[in-house]
């Protein structure tokens, strides 16, 4: 080994400088090394990672032996976690048009080496160097930095995509060769990594950058808003089992909020839980008061003070509670033979046909009706008992009718909503379910959770995954 090489191994870097001064020549004498190609102590001055190289020698070495910069420099500073932004530069901007269409061709290469050397500065060099390489055929950049990167490298990526018009989502839901897209990869790169616990931190962190950007997305914004909820981004986009963990992780997002904010974030979660098919909700999983004659009678002729009666009446026979309802209905009439033979002659359908926002009548009989099935599916009590902790009966009506009437109940009831006394975290959770009451009219049919982003694989919608316990979140389903 000569002198010069000797201290480029030592990291000795003021000695270099010297040898160079004084014996330049040094640096066209190649190493001695196992490989098969020829190194020169340049190559070795790249690939130093205790104590990297400075731009200044570097800068020497180059001018003194610029026969020494090749292509396995490139491969070396990249595989260098520790190689500066400012170094990387210096090195593209002194290659020959030969070597630098070199680079140019081999791209994709050199910036999947550095994202798996997490080395930040390099990516974000070349992708906005080289913006070319977010959609090139040879891989997905993006899914790349979902298994080997950070969730740093993940978002700089999503940035880019943006910046550069590259579609959707910054580039989130283009899909790779094996039909997956970088959420896909995200989650199940997550799933596995809990199996290896140096892994789970970085892999969750992708996760989440992921689920924000493509939240942010689903929500007609470019970025995530500062300190998304993390619960709320998840909802809608990973399996049940996957959500059930990143909820428990965020707990502290649910703890010590107010009331219509822990509402609407179960109300989001209730999404995942309670499936629909289209507009209409499946008859099978109406409550079967819905199919009571009386009841259809009642929500028919427009009378609702009996509406509300019956379904209190129901509501109490049901939970058995402590308060008991108004008298004026008799027993008899919840015990009769419920007819379902014809699916569409149930109460709640009659209450949307029926439905007209100039008529006080009918919007309290189809409040009275949303209001139920809501509570019947959260189990909470209906009504609730205290006429100060009014349940919104925009909340309630999400996901149970059709958008438009959905906002016209919302006009109709929106004092039950004080924003001002809602926090931030509440507000967002409102418009997510909004969101995906939205969502569920423009769609006739949900074989995609993720709706119009084509980020679904059928695999993380297993029916063998576990079902997520609602009563292991810290208050949510006090009231």
């Amino acid at each position: 080994m000569n002198n010069l090489s000797h201290l480029i191994v030592k990291s000795d870097w003021s000695a270099v400088w010297r040898t160079l001064k004084s014996s330049p020549q040094q640096l066209s004498i190649p190493v001695s090394t196992n490989s098969k190609e020829t190194v020169y102590p340049l190559h070795q001055a790249v690939c130093i990672t205790t104590k990297p190289v400075s731009e200044s020698i570097l800068d020497m070495m180059i001018r003194s032996y610029p026969k020494a910069l090749d292509h396995n420099v490139f491969l070396g500073a990249c595989q260098n976690p520790h190689f500066s932004r400012d170094s990387m530069e210096m090195l593209l901007d002194s290659a020959s048009p030969q070597l630098s269409q070199i680079i140019h061709n081999h791209v994709y290469q050199f910036t999947s080496i550095a994202v798996k050397r997490r080395n930040v500065d390099i990516v974000d060099l070349f992708i906005n160097r080289y913006p070319e390489i977010l959609l090139q055929s040879s891989g997905n950049i993006l899914i790349h930095a979902c298994l080997y990167g950070t969730g740093e490298i993940v978002e700089m990526i999503i940035k880019a995509g943006y910046d550069n018009k590259i579609g959707q989502g910054g580039g989130l839901f283009h899909k790779n060769q094996d039909g997956e897209d970088a959420l896909d990869v995200a989650i199940r790169s997550f799933e596995h990594s809990e199996n290896e616990k140096k892994q789970i931190t970085e892999s969750y962190n992708i996760l989440i950058m992921c689920l924000q950007y493509a939240n942010a997305a689903r929500m007609g914004k470019k970025e995530p808003a500062p300190n998304y909820p993390i619960i709320l981004s998840a909802i809608e986009w990973c399996p049940k089992l996957v959500l059930g963990k990143i909820i428990k992780r965020n707990e502290h997002e649910i703890a010590n909020k107010d009331q219509v904010g822990k509402w609407a974030i179960l109300k989001t979660i209730q999404f995942i839980l309670s499936p629909l098919e289209g507009e209409k909700f499946s008859n099978k999983r109406l409550p079967d008061i819905f199919h009571s004659q009386i009841l259809i009678d009642a929500c028919t002729s427009g009378t609702p003070d009996i509406v509300q009666k019956i379904l209190q009446k129901q509501s109490y026979l049901q939970q058995c509670g402590e308060e008991k309802p108004e008298e004026g209905v008799e027993e008899g009439i919840l015990k009769q033979k419920l007819e379902k033979e014809n699916n569409k002659n149930n109460a709640f359908e009659i209450s949307i046909k029926l439905y007209d926002e100039n008529d006080n009548d009918r919007c309290e009989i189809l409040r009275s009706c949303v209001q139920y099935f809501n509570a019947s599916r959260l189990g909470i009590r209906f009504p609730l008992p205290s006429s100060d902790n009014v349940y919104p009966t925009l909340l309630a009506a999400s996901g149970l009718v059709p958008h438009q009437i959905l906002t016209s109940l919302g006009r109709k009831y929106k004092h039950e909503i004080n924003m001002r006394k809602i926090n931030r975290t509440g507000k967002m959770a409102i418009e997510k379910v909004l969101q995906l009451s939205k969502e569920m009219g423009q769609f006739a049919k949900r074989l995609d959770r993720r709706l119009q982003f084509p980020l679904h694989v059928k695999k993380t919608l297993s029916s063998e995954l576990m079902r997520l316990d609602l009563n292991s979140i810290p208050e949510l389903l006090e009231v």
